[in-house]
């Protein structure tokens, strides 16, 4: 799957996490945070079929979290999250007929958004004080 990526297709799906983070890096330099959350996919550490791009872009910011907040003054966690129920790409990206209840099976399995995020955020309740839901 990995050769019909075009290098257009894969910079556009690369540029938000990528660019989005290291852009976000240089602005946010200067600042002393307590804590910077980004927000990475499962993917990258499972993988996707004809996802390769997405994948990489995900371990990417993986890979930044891990390697600033050890050579940093702040913590950066990569939140992995699992496909979403309602919203997000496995929502809106078109599959072909033959995917389709596939896709359907695998969404009943997904994070409900109010779930999801009180899930998620418990940890960093007591690194940074109350988080209003």
């Amino acid at each position: 799957m990995i050769q019909l990526k075009t290098p257009e297709v894969a910079e556009s799906v690369f540029a938000p996490k990528v660019k989005g983070t290291l852009v976000l890096s240089d602005v946010l330099r200067d600042l002393k945070l307590d804590f910077l959350v980004l927000c990475s996919s499962l993917s990258s550490l499972e993988g996707g079929l004809g996802q390769v791009d997405y994948c990489a872009a995900n371990a990417f910011l993986d890979a930044f979290a891990r390697d600033r907040t050890a050579t940093g003054n702040c913590s950066i966690v990569s939140i992995n999250w699992d496909v979403w129920q309602e919203v997000g790409m496995a929502v809106n990206t078109a599959v072909p007929q033959e995917l389709k209840q596939w896709r359907e099976d695998n969404l009943k399995h997904g994070l409900l958004a109010l779930k999801g995020r009180r899930n998620r955020l418990k940890s960093f309740i007591g690194k940074a004080g109350n988080i209003l839901w």
